[in-house]
């Protein structure tokens, strides 16, 4: 049996620009969740409203978060395949961090 590779991962995350904190919050609240059941350990930035440099989904900008976190490729698929099927994110991209 194959042992997992726990890695240092960033997902960005571009949220609809008309949504309140709160809405942000409460989205991110369930991704908190899905982490910390994992054991991973994280942390979330919210880096305010971005202009895009072009159209996105009809949107000129969004709501920037950046999610840090330690996992596996099946924690890192968990995360982006709830984040697709949330209404509210305009496009997410996940990066593996380089170790140090």
């Amino acid at each position: 049996m194959e042992k997992s590779v726990y890695r240092k991962y960033k997902t960005f995350v571009f949220f609809q620009p008309n949504l309140e904190k709160n809405a942000v919050l409460e989205i991110l609240t369930k991704y908190y969740k899905t982490l910390s059941n994992k054991g991973s350990k994280f942390c979330f930035q919210n880096l305010g409203t971005k202009l895009f440099s072009y159209p996105i989904k009809g949107f000129s900008s969004g709501t920037y978060v950046q999610m840090t976190y330690i996992g596996n490729g099946e924690l890192v698929k968990e995360i982006s395949k709830q984040l697709s099927i949330t209404e509210s994110v305009i496009r997410h991209i996940t990066i593996k961090k380089e170790d140090s």
